[in-house]
């Protein structure tokens, strides 16, 4: 890898497209000029043509602001609650944006130091609406020195100002039909002929097996409880560290309150499987997908798996979210990539070479991406270098998850 490669200032071309996954991220240099629609003071309307108003509420976020999130985002992971669980919202800052009177952008973010960091994440970011944010916020605060986004999907070539992204995951999503009869034909006919072969031999087996989804509220924390206890089992199987600690479990109950749709699968008399989602408007968001190891033979994940989307079709899904992971049963059930990025936005070329750790930092982490990438790839093609190299880090207890 050169260094230019490696995140280097470059002068943008008006055709150079957003990095794909795991490249090597680079510097981007503003031209001189900015765009006219570009607004200055908050509040203030740019002009007749682009007639969009900022309101600012400076370490403050206002009532309306969770109704108004999930409306515009339908996004778990860019909404209130999540942040509140996660985060809390102390020096938390609100920035809106209204085109001719109406509400178009709530964006959240803190700052620390000379860096403001926006905190929606998985929202889409056009060039648009990263030029106006950047000019306001640092015609506004001349102390912010750089704006970093997190995993959010980029939508640009270049910007008014120095910039740089790198992939840092992706989210795989299935854009849902209108019917469960339409989705079952849209398979592949081998994943068809595995989920109706695996669920029949299941139902020979296990004649009372069934899958029942617990709409918002209707599920107990034992239940939910119950799921993230099979799910570390699982981890347990395979030599790895479960995320579901004691505080995440307290976290994961407190956003199925807010946003749960719960799906248990039961066999003889009790839970061999389940499923847990966060539901926004049409939007589905699967948190985490567990079964009995017991059921392998079945193939019990992959079939609840199936059996959750499915309920959401059913329930009027328009996507379901299977977030981060590329594995290969999220693909064969028509799961589609979409690219998470790191972005961030510097006030010139200068701040950028102050800020070392920063371009740095997102230049090592794209390499250590796309070794990642490469290790699980070859691995699922069964490559021989790959497969021992993962296999090994596996015993060596190293995180190689892309």
């Amino acid at each position: 890898m050169n260094l230019e490669s490696a995140g280097s200032l470059r002068a943008p071309t008006a055709d150079r497209p957003s990095p794909t996954a795991g490249s090597a991220p680079r510097l981007e240099v503003a031209n001189a000029s900015r765009d006219a629609g570009t607004p200055g003071r908050m509040g203030d309307p740019v002009n007749a043509v682009d007639p969009f108003t900022i309101d600012y509420h400076h370490d403050h976020v206002p009532a309306y602001v969770e109704a108004e999130l999930d409306r515009l985002y339908q996004n778990v992971y860019a909404s209130l609650p999540k942040l509140l669980i996660y985060g809390g919202i102390d020096r938390v800052s609100t920035y809106v944006v209204r085109q001719a009177g109406e509400l178009i952008a709530i964006w959240l973010f803190r700052v620390r130091g000379d860096v403001a960091e926006v905190l929606n994440e998985l929202i889409e970011v056009g060039k648009a609406e990263a030029n106006r944010f950047s000019k306001w916020l640092f015609d506004k605060k001349p102390g912010i020195k750089v704006i970093r986004f997190r995993a959010i999907r980029p939508v640009l070539d270049r910007l008014d100002y120095p910039f740089q992204h790198v992939n840092q995951s992706e989210d795989i999503v299935v854009q849902l039909p209108p019917t469960t009869a339409d989705y079952l034909p849209l398979l592949a006919k081998s994943t068809r002929k595995m989920i109706k072969g695996d669920h029949n031999k299941l139902m020979r087996a296990f004649p009372d097996f069934r899958y029942e989804v617990l709409a918002l509220g209707e599920a107990t924390d034992a239940q939910i409880r119950a799921i993230l206890d099979l799910s570390r089992a699982r981890m347990a199987v395979k030599h790895k560290t479960s995320a579901y600690h004691a505080v995440e479990v307290e976290r994961v109950l407190r956003m199925c309150r807010k946003y749960g749709v719960i799906g248990i699968a039961t066999a003889n008399g009790r839970m061999c499987a389940g499923t847990i989602s966060y539901r926004i408007g049409r939007h589905y968001f699967m948190k985490t997908s567990a079964h009995d190891s017991a059921f392998d033979a079945y193939r019990l994940g992959n079939m609840v798996s199936y059996l959750c989307v499915a309920q959401c079709i059913d329930a009027g899904g328009e996507e379901a979210h299977f977030l981060w992971g590329e594995y290969d049963f999220k693909y064969s059930l028509l799961g589609v990539k979409r690219n998470l990025d790191n972005l961030f936005i510097y006030r010139s070329r200068l701040q950028a070479a102050c800020h070392p750790r920063l371009a740095l930092g997102a230049a090592y982490g794209s390499i250590i991406r796309r070794c990642k990438l490469w290790l699980h790839a070859g691995a699922r093609d069964h490559r021989p270098l790959q497969t021992r190299l993962l296999d090994l880090s596996r015993r060596l207890r190293i995180r190689m998850h892309p």
